[in-house]
């Protein structure tokens, strides 16, 4: 396993725990959970109807100044359904970067955490910050 790989199962084994907490404090109604003897209250977490409103929510965030002055390289990025239902994943190739995620027979990748921590992330991270 070459040291990206590694990184890369740090970052998926990473998103895991932060969606089974935001799970988990969903399932109970609470929004607050204890962490290393912290209390933490979870900000609400958008959930997505489509993969069009996945597009429409990057393309929001894309278009931020703070974002667009932070990554001014950053190129564009679409957002595509998949056919498989247990993976998201995103590509890069000369034209810019697609986040593709499960949309039928499911619905956990429609969400705000797997699009922005997960994948929306790690693409971007690959674009040297200006300044």
């Amino acid at each position: 396993m070459t040291a990206r790989d590694t990184q890369r199962a740090k970052v998926y084994a990473a998103e895991e725990f932060v969606r089974t907490l935001f799970d988990r404090a969903g399932e109970h109604g609470n929004r607050t959970v204890a962490f290393f003897g912290t209390n933490l209250t979870l900000p609400p977490e958008a959930r997505f109807a489509s993969v069009d409103t996945v597009q429409r929510y990057v393309d929001d965030v894309l278009a931020l100044q703070s974002v667009r002055e932070r990554w001014p390289g950053a190129a564009p990025l679409t957002v595509r359904p998949r056919r498989g239902l247990t993976a998201a994943h995103y590509e890069r190739d000369d034209d810019g970067a697609v986040i593709a995620v499960p949309e039928r027979r499911t619905n956990w990748a429609l969400r705000e955490l797997v699009v922005f921590f997960g994948h929306f992330t790690a693409v971007y991270s690959t674009i040297p910050a200006k300044g």
